[in-house]
This record gives C-alpha cells, structure tokens and sequence, in this order.
C-alpha cells in the first residue's frame, strides 16, 4: 500500500505535472513542425507557412491544456472519492472487523492461524 501512496504523490507532485508539460511541449514542438513542412510541401512561402503553423499549433496548444487539465482534475476527484469513501470489507482475511475469528479461519483453509488481530490490516 506505501508504493501505492508513492505513486500516487509522484502524480499529483509537481514532478508529475512537470513530466506531462514536459511531454506536451514536445508534442507541440512536433506538430508544428510537422505543419510548418506541410505548408511549405504544398507551395506557401515559408514565412506565411510558419506564421499559420504558429497559429495553428497555439490553438492545438491550448486545447491540449484544457484537456490534460480535466483529465488531471477527474483524476484527483477520484482519488478523493477513494479515500474518503472506503470500502468497508477492504480486507480479505477479517472482511474489515479487524480480527480473524474461527469462520474465517475456516473460510480461509489456513490449519496454522489463531483467531486474533489481524496481521493483514493491523486490526483497523
């Protein structure tokens, strides 16, 4: 569960949204220069070829922002829904009392147990 909680900080830290603006920017580098060839392919002066691919590309540009950050606030709503509505037989061994008792032992099949606290979930 810790490696769950790292990732999870990784993604909302500010490095994971350096990483995914970093991302974006090489997509945005990429699309314009693919349009700025396209334009010059098909007869435009390479001035007016790269002032419409600037354009163009701005407007691709912020589009892509607006998307990536919806899907970035869907994510932390998510994330939110998930932690502050648990579930409340999260654990499989005691199904969320906190203590293994003889049925689940034998629901388990586990001959070496003893009913007691749960080591899975510490009892919480």
């Amino acid at each position: 569960m810790e490696t769950f909680y790292f990732y999870l900080f990784l993604i909302i830290s500010k490095t994971g949204l350096e990483l995914v603006l970093e991302w974006s920017i090489y997509l945005i580098v990429s699309i314009f220069v693919l349009i700025t060839l396209r334009l010059f392919v098909s007869g435009e002066k390479f001035e007016n070829s790269i002032r419409t691919a600037l354009k163009l590309t701005i407007s691709i540009y912020f589009d892509i922002l607006k998307f990536l950050s919806a899907l970035y606030v869907i994510f932390l709503i998510i994330v939110f829904i998930f932690f502050a509505f648990p579930s409340s037989s999260s654990c499989t061994r005691c199904n969320g009392d906190g203590q293994v008792d003889q049925a689940d032992i034998i629901r388990l099949n586990e001959v070496k147990w003893k009913p007691g606290k749960c080591n899975q979930c510490q009892g919480k």
